[in-house]
């Protein structure tokens, strides 16, 4: 089953959206097993961050969390309350369609190492890097270590290509409209 995206299109559906992204005990249950007999390393950690990030797409803050035990502990939770996570009031459907937009759902802290992520219990969003919109973090310490480790080498870089999108963006909206109005 396809889960609702939380934009500006999938609002409506979005907020009658099942808890724990739909799943059930049993399918929690299904993916604890798969996990634990996929070889140690790449496979496991791919499927962590899978999961991590349909998790965040669905606005469920995983903040702290390391493993996928504790992915799984957050959805029961949610499970068993019933409820699924609240919607940050700073939260924005996005409207865009084509080209760059903001992430749709709750970001991460993009500082290698820290494992914080955007909750409803925060005032504001994560700030973006301010030259490539690429990367946020969640504090300023978190900014400069990166920027200092790695950010600085991709930056520049970052910065064109969403450049180079954005321009087509523009251009295949153009088209769009002048087949929307035909």
């Amino acid at each position: 089953e396809d889960m609702p995206s939380p934009d500006v299109e999938g609002k409506v559906e979005f907020l009658k959206r099942k808890p724990a992204m739909g799943t059930t005990v049993e399918m929690l249950e299904e993916l604890r097993k798969h996990y634990n007999i996929l070889p140690p390393g790449v496979q496991q950690r791919n499927l962590y961050n899978i999961l991590r990030s349909k998790m965040l797409r669905q606005l469920i803050p995983c903040t702290g969390v390391t493993t996928l035990e504790g992915l799984l502990y957050i959805l029961k939770k949610e499970l068993e309350s019933g409820i699924p996570a609240p919607i940050p009031n700073w939260y924005k459907f996005s409207k865009k369609k084509w080209g760059p937009r903001n992430f749709l759902g709750l970001e991460e802290c993009h500082a290698r190492g820290c494992s914080k992520t955007e909750s409803a219990d925060e005032k504001n969003p994560y700030s973006r890097c301010s030259n490539c919109k690429l990367v946020c973090y969640c504090c300023k310490d978190c900014q400069v270590t990166d920027w200092k480790a790695r950010h600085k080498q991709v930056c520049k870089n970052g910065k064109k290509q969403r450049d180079m999108t954005k321009r087509a963006a523009e251009v295949i909206a153009m088209f769009s409209k002048q087949f929307d109005n035909k």
